[in-house]
């Protein structure tokens, strides 16, 4: 599927992926960090408007509710402790698979 979008006033074709071709490409960036900035952004831009319109919804939270826990830092400090405990992790079981008699 294909559609027209204009952003900034350039305008582009945009693609539907498939589930087996659901991917960004970093090889692309060539160390352009800004660039793999604003995909980022716009990646979870469209997320969260996914998340907020499908709010209220079979009992999810409400926007309201939704916007407030965004805007609070409060989960912050849980969320980059549980990220980087999970780090770790990913780490130790890469080095017991890579290590391991297959």
């Amino acid at each position: 599927m294909l559609d027209t979008v204009s952003l900034d006033g350039q305008s582009y074709v945009l693609r539907e992926l498939q589930p087996t071709d659901d991917a960004v490409k970093l090889e692309q960036w060539n160390g352009k960090l800004g660039r793999l900035r604003k995909v980022i952004e716009t990646m979870a831009g469209i997320a969260a408007r996914g998340y907020l319109l499908s709010s209220g919804q079979q009992g999810s939270a409400i926007a309201g509710d939704l916007i407030a826990f965004a805007q609070s830092i409060d989960w912050h400090q849980t969320v980059l402790t549980y990220a980087h405990d999970y780090a770790i992790q990913v780490e130790a079981d890469y080095q017991t698979f890579r290590h391991a008699k297959l």
